[in-house]
């Protein structure tokens, strides 16, 4: 065989195998969008997984880590019937932070959730605090930033779910939940201000 007949069988096995990928070339631009993940939550429109509204309970959304960002999914929490205000606010503040600690279930693990709040405390409000300020008993900004966004964007559905008041025993800063931090948890402290009630 000679170089000219190789170069030739070359370029013909070469087009055939071009040819034969399966995709038609088409005149429409065609976004097929990103590939699939198995973390599905990571996705740029991720669903907000949970719980469907159940007697005496309200659905709240509890920010969990979805890749490199935090997403919600809806949680059922117990309404205190009978109880003071104030001691219906602090059993709803527990039950958040409850559910922060303790995670995804076992499905959303699957689907790519997780949590990075762990060795956290509540303690008690004081008397002038705003009603949604959650103070604990250490610093939330010892926390890693994905966490401490966590408990930002979590603590922010008390009030407007734009921002929320969290501190300690001694001091109370304002954190604001926008996208931005939702895509991002790094910039949780971007425009944080102490509370000045």
């Amino acid at each position: 065989m000679t170089a000219r007949l190789r170069r030739a069988a070359a370029v013909a096995l070469l087009a055939a195998a071009l040819a034969g990928c399966g995709i038609r070339p088409t005149s429409v631009p065609v976004d097929a969008g990103s590939a699939p993940t198995r973390a599905r939550c990571g996705g740029e429109n991720p669903p907000t997984p949970g719980a469907t509204p159940r007697e005496g309970a309200q659905l709240m959304d509890v920010y969990f880590v979805c890749g490199a960002k935090i997403a919600p999914v809806r949680r059922n929490m117990e309404r205190a019937q009978g109880v003071p205000a104030a001691q219906a606010r602090q059993t709803l503040k527990q039950e958040l932070l409850d559910a922060l600690r303790d995670g995804p279930g076992a499905k959303e693990s699957l689907d790519g959730y997780s949590t990075g709040v762990d060795d956290i405390a509540l303690v008690r409000a004081r008397t002038g605090d705003p009603a949604a300020a959650v103070r604990f008993d250490r610093d939330p900004e010892q926390l890693t930033r994905t966490a401490l966004a966590q408990l930002v964007c979590t603590y922010a559905g008390l009030g407007d779910g734009r921002e929320a008041v969290l501190g300690t025993a001694h001091r109370l800063r304002e954190y604001a939940c926008t996208d931005e931090v939702r895509e991002n948890p790094s910039r949780v402290l971007n425009g944080v201000r102490d509370f000045e009630g």
